[in-house]
């Protein structure tokens, strides 16, 4: 069981970051460009959860029993921090996308990222 759930969580995480990818080198439009940054966005995230992923392992909260035996029974919290941090890093980010693309559709009324011209 458990190969199996490392198998499918490496599986999802490496198909949602390939498409994401894909998606936003292959479409013209700004908007799904961004949908694209952030489907390999999530992408990352999963992978980096399943990086730290141990079938039947407890949550690394220290609490009684785990300060008696050891640490070795815990999952690693690392990873799980970093998914954390990158959250609030993708949100910021693809808050300032959001926000470059309204002045880019202000300046050349379309969203179509072909259109800015070459010395705009």
């Amino acid at each position: 069981m458990e190969n199996i759930l490392n198998i499918l969580f490496y599986t999802n995480g490496a198909l949602l970051l390939i498409g994401g990818i894909i998606i936003a080198l292959i479409s013209r439009n700004l908007i799904k460009m961004i949908i694209g940054f952030v489907v390999a966005e999530t992408g990352i995230n999963i992978l980096l959860i399943s990086i730290g992923y141990s079938y039947n392992k407890l949550p690394p909260i220290l609490n009684a029993f785990q300060q008696k035996s050891g640490a070795s029974i815990a999952v690693d919290p690392v990873p799980q921090a970093l998914v954390l941090t990158s959250i609030v890093i993708g949100i910021a980010t693809t808050a300032l996308f959001l926000f470059y693309v309204l002045r880019f559709y202000k300046k050349h009324g379309t969203l179509n990222r072909d259109a800015g011209g070459e010395n705009d």
